[in-house]
């Protein structure tokens, strides 16, 4: 270190090479030049290790890195996808063109289905029947269909228009009342008074009149198809103005 003890590499024996130990102490000729040309050759391989460049190798002009793996990789291979970048720098509606031809082929479909199917009963959509208005007074068009208006005194009133299908009139005062044209399918008018009232252009289609009054009422053009009279016979169709 402070370059008073330094000696020559040769002076110590603990750095050199066993070959040329034994050779400095050899006495035989053979043996002494076998050692040195053992010990030539460590030279010689020593001097390779260090300095061996494989650029400088016979096939240094051959394929390297990547081109050099695929030398030996057959062409179906090389042929996928992912070894061509310049495939994935094409535009991007290529690759989307067979998702756009599928969903243009299910519209048109769809839409020659809407052009040539036409149901046969064709229904309306968001048309609510209209709700029947029982407590409302007795008032031309009024909607009393289906409602109980059984024993009710309607003495004169004019009810020309109304939907009263279905409306339970039984036992109930509606003499000289006015039914123009009102709707009174399947209207039950048992033992009623209809006296003087004008029911022309009624629609009486299956109605009950049995027991019913109907002195001087009126049923000029009403429709009486399977309506049942006063006497309990029902109406043939086609009757129109008075039961047959």
């Amino acid at each position: 270190m402070d370059q008073l003890e330094w000696q020559p590499l040769m002076t110590v024996r603990a750095l050199l090479p066993a070959e040329l130990l034994e050779l400095q102490s050899e006495i035989d000729p053979e043996r002494k030049q076998w050692l040195e040309e053992r010990l030539k050759a460590a030279h010689r391989w020593a001097d390779e290790r260090t300095h061996h460049d494989r650029r400088l190798h016979e096939n240094a002009g051959g394929p390297r890195g990547e081109e050099r793996r695929k030398t030996n990789v057959s062409p179906d291979v090389l042929a996928l996808p992912h070894l061509h970048p310049e495939l994935e720098r094409r535009p991007g509606r290529w690759r989307y063109l067979g998702a756009i031809i599928v969903i243009s082929v299910l519209v048109l479909l769809v839409m020659l289905g809407l052009f040539f199917y036409q149901p046969v009963n064709p229904f309306k959509v968001g048309v609510v029947p209209e709700q029947p208005q029982c407590q409302q007074a007795a008032v031309p068009r009024v909607n009393w269909s289906g409602c109980d208006k059984q024993e009710i005194r309607l003495r004169g009133a004019d009810l020309s228009g109304s939907n009263l299908s279905y409306a339970n009139f039984s036992r109930a005062d509606l003499s000289g009342s006015r039914f123009k044209r009102a709707a009174l399918l399947g209207a039950n008018f048992n033992h009623a008074n209809l006296n003087d009232a004008d029911l022309d252009g009624a629609d009486l289609s299956y109605s009950d009149l049995r027991g019913a009054s109907l002195v001087s009422a009126s049923f000029k053009g009403a429709v009486l198809d399977h309506a049942i009279w006063q006497d309990g016979r029902e109406c043939a169709v086609g009757s129109r103005g008075q039961c047959r």
